[in-house]
């Protein structure tokens, strides 16, 4: 219930302060990248959850599921065609760099 009433509480803030900023700035939301960002989020939330009961709390299923979320979050971000193809590339050529300069 307290994680419920937190997000009620950043969107009521969210809202608020968005009406204010519009008077000094123009923001324009992506609301399709915004979506597909939840949706993921839904998703990989549901399978740590369920990782989680299967593993337990010990040390191993915990590392295991922060590397599962970072994958999983990713993977559907990707499938969901959240990244423009200038981005997909740029990660790309930024992994597989030969020289191992960043």
């Amino acid at each position: 219930m307290a994680a419920f009433t937190t997000l009620v509480s950043y969107l009521v803030s969210f809202v608020i302060l968005s009406t204010k900023i519009k008077n000094y700035l123009e923001i324009i939301y992506d609301v399709k990248v915004i979506a597909k960002c939840g949706l993921a989020s839904v998703v990989m939330g549901i399978v740590l959850y369920w990782l989680n009961y299967f593993l337990g709390d010990a040390l191993g299923g915990l590392l295991l599921s922060i590397v599962v979320g970072i994958l999983m979050y990713s993977m559907l971000l990707y499938v969901l065609r959240t990244f423009s193809t200038k981005e997909i590339n740029y990660v790309r050529s930024f992994v597989l760099a030969k020289n191992g300069n960043f």
